[in-house]
């Protein structure tokens, strides 16, 4: 069953379970993963493909702690409830069972947020710099949820569309953000797997994809983004957001600001 939505050179999947369906009807990804280039196994790769990888999110939330301080954000509400962050402790000792201070997130009244993040990488740009790289993506993505920002978030893939390397093929993935599922968006941001062993091998079976880039070279084109859209492009080893990455979220978020 296809799972996708066609709309000329774009693939577009609702979910990662989806995508992921649709990868495996149609090609075998086993045969091209390669656990070295990718960082992690194949088994690992199905596994957190389908319910995540909640090791990434405390490097994520490390990252914001360096910034924090500096956001311009309002001072957090905060609220007393049976589960929350820290304990009140007069009032866990009187017995009270909303004992608990959990911090209050307001709906933001601003426009929601479209964020899309390229996965795709030239074949030398290692597992580890991809993981760096989606990490500071996924704390960008915290740091709006945590505003209370409304948000749709996407992956694509960028690759040729027939064997003379002059089409286009942009595979377009949606994140679970209504409700978020981090662990879930961790990986796919993250984990170079989801592009080099599931993306390329749909590729493979299904696009006319053989190992080049989209003659297309423009990102925003290939997601039909807005001007108001943050869209980061195919992975390079001078990003700013693997070579200063806490400057390179204030830009984002100053940038959300204005809007």
């Amino acid at each position: 069953m296809e799972n996708y939505k066609r709309d000329s050179f774009r693939y577009v999947w609702d979910s990662p379970d989806a995508f992921l369906a649709d990868v495996l009807a149609v090609s075998n990804p086993s045969s091209r993963h390669d656990a070295g280039w990718v960082g992690e196994t194949y088994a690992q790769t199905l596994e957190r493909t389908k319910f995540g990888n909640l090791d990434l999110i405390p490097k994520a939330e490390a990252l914001l702690s360096q910034i924090e301080a500096e956001l311009d954000n309002e001072s957090p509400d905060w609220t007393y409830q049976v589960a929350g962050s820290y304990p009140d402790i007069p009032a866990f000792l009187s017995g009270d069972p909303e004992c608990m201070r959990a911090r209050l997130v307001r709906p933001n009244e601003k426009a929601p947020v479209r964020v899309f993040v390229c996965t795709t990488s030239s074949a030398g740009v290692s597992a580890d710099i991809l993981l760096k790289r989606g990490i500071v993506a996924l704390a960008l993505v915290m740091q709006l949820v945590k505003q209370g920002r409304p948000i749709e978030l996407w992956t694509f893939t960028k690759l040729d569309g027939n064997a003379k390397h002059n089409g286009s093929t942009c595979l377009m993935v949606r994140m679970p953000t209504a409700p978020v599922d981090m662990a879930r968006i961790a990986h796919c941001l993250s984990a170079c797997s989801f592009d080099r062993t599931l993306a390329m091998s749909f590729g493979y079976a299904k696009t006319g994809f053989c190992g080049g880039w989209a003659s297309e070279r423009d990102v925003r084109k290939l997601v039909n983004a807005s001007p108001s859209d943050i869209v980061l492009g195919e992975a390079h080893y001078t990003d700013e957001l693997i070579t200063q990455p806490v400057k390179w979220i204030q830009k984002q978020l100053a940038k959300l600001n204005e809007q």
